[in-house]
């Protein structure tokens, strides 16, 4: 990386500043190839020392998807699981980690969970994003817990100014009403919303009950300058839902609120700073559950970030201050369960330069935390320069996954069978008596990542990764059994014992030929229990997914096909099937404020399996059917 081309790359450091919240970025200066994600400043994607997808909001309105999980399952290393139809829990593996090993942001925000530690993929939908950014390896040393699969940012949209409404009907009785309006000259404004509901599916496939889902967003926001050197910028993205689940479950209400308040400046011709509040919010209440419950997680954080262009070299420093406040009630009787709160300090900072011409980057972070303690977290990564289209890297880094409020405080309650049950225990051979409780003394996850990387660009833009991932501390909630009969009694609590790997490799390539656009990829992840060998669960070994798109005069065509071989439950005892699947969407633009989509959803009407409960196969969309009529102004 020589001298003049890094100082010239830094001056995008406040656009960064800018990419990093879409309620600041205008759409003028938005740059398609810049990833804030990976170095949390913003480098073009092909000079990054990691593996990245950027989806963008045209990527995202030629795919057509209905759904967070449909946008991302074919990129690279993403395999995907979901409990049934629309708005049903869904999992997301990256790199074959757990759904709780990557970090979820949205503009900026972790947005998971405190409590179950994952992020709820139904919380957004895509009318509502404006781009996505994909890192997969360790980013730990940079955002402290959760990145040790990879982090995936979403970016909602923001003030393209003008105004545009759109309605889509489909199959199920799915129908979407979104509208987005923004304007502004010195102060630049937006305002979104968007509801959507469905019919749902059947939950299993045994089952012939349909399940609906519905939800509603809104989003706004403002942003401007404070005076020459500072600016400012507000954001809101608030959901609620509600889903109905099978009779174990039964129906659902969630919540989740995102705001972002950031301010950011240049202090000197050096030096750039940017200071952030975040809070996340979410809700989520199942009165019907067992135990029924009223979960709720408030999530509040500030953010101190400082850029130094130290000429040959750019210096990055932070400061993370986190606060989690999660509570539990019954949601019948209203008796707390628990009321915990959590406190993160991260301090980091990461070096870029060019040594004996080679890029290098090095990131160090310490985290402190309230419970748990003290965690440290570093990368390093050299790339060089083959040729005017290839470079090469190798990086290496740790990474670690602290405990969820669950798994420390999760009260002591007991549940017998012959008090609250059916009585049958005994009869059916299982305990009539179980316990659960929190531990108090669990160790975070931990993780170390090494990886080389291939970047080719030319007629065709290949990228080729390998990486190893080992993950110790492993947190499982196990279960110690005593006595026999009515007196059979299970106590699970989580512990610190398991152990995971994940070995594998990453190709993508994408080119133009014959006017269409085509993209292709293929991943090999061997996700592995270390300690018994099995595959870990619904993490299928291959994963490939080709699309082609082109436009024939005022139509846009894309044909996608996404595929996966087969995958495993219950470590290791139960194989789901492998699939494919292809999905076709053409878009007609009608003039210049009106289009027409259509778009057929598994046009062959492939039967697949994503997961099961207990071997009963929850249910996937047949072939499915939408249009969608958009105004545009």
């Amino acid at each position: 990386m020589k001298s003049r081309v890094f100082q010239a790359r830094l001056a995008v450091l406040p656009l960064a500043c800018a990419a990093a919240f879409p309620t600041l970025a205008q759409s003028e200066t938005t740059l398609p190839e810049t990833v804030v994600t990976a170095t949390r400043t913003a480098r073009t994607a092909d000079e990054l020392m990691q593996s990245v997808d950027v989806l963008t909001r045209q990527d995202i309105e030629v795919q057509a998807p209905t759904s967070m999980m449909e946008l991302i399952e074919s990129l690279p290393g993403v395999a995907v699981s979901r409990s049934g139809g629309p708005g049903k829990s869904v999992g997301v593996y990256l790199r074959g980690a757990s759904s709780d090993h990557v970090l979820v942001l949205v503009n900026g925000v972790r947005a998971s969970s405190a409590t179950l530690g994952e992020y709820d993929w139904n919380a957004l939908q895509p009318e509502q994003i404006e781009r996505v950014e994909v890192v997969r390896g360790p980013l730990a040393s940079l955002y402290g817990s959760d990145a040790i699969g990879g982090v995936i940012q979403i970016f909602t949209r923001g003030q393209r100014e003008g105004f545009e409404a759109s309605q889509t009907v489909g199959s199920n009785r799915y129908r979407e009403t979104s509208a987005r309006l923004a304007g502004g000259q010195e102060t630049k404004w937006f305002l979104s919303a968007d509801t959507m509901g469905t019919d749902g599916l059947q939950m299993k496939v045994a089952d012939p009950r349909r399940y609906p889902a519905r939800s509603a967003n809104l989003g706004l926001g403002v942003n401007g300058r404070l005076q020459d050197n500072w600016s400012y910028s507000l954001g809101l993205t608030h959901t609620e839902a509600h889903e109905q689940s099978d009779v174990s479950a039964g129906p659902s209400d969630s919540r989740n609120q995102v705001v972002d308040l950031s301010f950011q400046g240049r202090m000197s011709s050096v030096w750039t700073q940017k200071i952030s509040l975040y809070r996340a919010s979410n809700r989520l209440v199942t009165p019907a559950g067992y135990p029924p419950s009223d979960i709720e997680t408030d999530r509040r954080q500030l953010s101190w970030v400082n850029e130094l262009n130290l000429g040959g070299a750019a210096l990055t420093l932070g400061v993370d201050r986190m606060l989690e406040g999660v509570s539990n009630l019954n949601a019948q009787t209203g008796a707390t369960v628990f009321d915990k709160g959590m406190g993160t300090t991260g301090v980091y900072g990461q070096f870029l330069s060019e040594w004996a011409g080679n890029d290098l980057q090095l990131g160090l972070r310490r985290d402190q935390h309230s419970v748990f303690g003290g965690t440290n977290t570093y990368n390093l990564s050299v790339g060089r320069q083959l040729s005017n289209s290839a470079r090469v890297y190798v990086s290496h880094g740790t990474a670690f996954k602290g405990p969820t409020a669950n798994d420390y405080y999760w009260p002591w309650q007991e549940y017998d069978d012959f008090r609250d049950g059916y009585g049958t225990c005994v009869a059916y051979g299982y305990p009539c008596v179980t316990i659960t409780e929190g531990n108090p003394n669990l160790l975070p996850e931990r993780s170390r990542t090494s990886e080389i990387g291939l970047q080719i660009d030319g007629p065709v833009k290949y990228r080729f990764n390998l990486f190893a991932t080992q993950v110790s501390n492993l947190i499982d909630w196990a279960s110690t059994e005593t006595g026999s009969g009515t007196t059979w009694t299970a106590v699970w609590t989580p512990t610190n014992v398991g152990r995971a790997s994940m070995k594998g490799g990453e190709l993508s390539a994408s080119f133009n030929w014959a006017q269409w656009a085509f993209r292709a990829s293929a991943s090999r992840v061997l996700a592995r229990n270390e300690d018994t060998g099995a595959p870990l669960d619904r993490r299928p070994d291959n994963t490939a997914s080709l699309s082609a798109a082109r436009r024939f005069g005022e139509h846009t065509l894309r044909v996608g096909l996404t595929a996966a071989s087969a995958r495993y439950e219950s470590s290791g005892s139960r194989r789901i099937a492998g699939f494919g699947r292809v999905d076709v969407a053409d878009t007609i633009t009608l003039n210049p404020h009106w289009s027409l989509r259509f778009k057929v959803d598994n046009l062959f009407d492939t039967q697949y399996t994503l997961a099961t409960s207990n071997g009963a196969p929850y249910a996937t969309p047949g072939r499915e059917f939408y249009v969608t009529l958009r105004y545009t102004h």
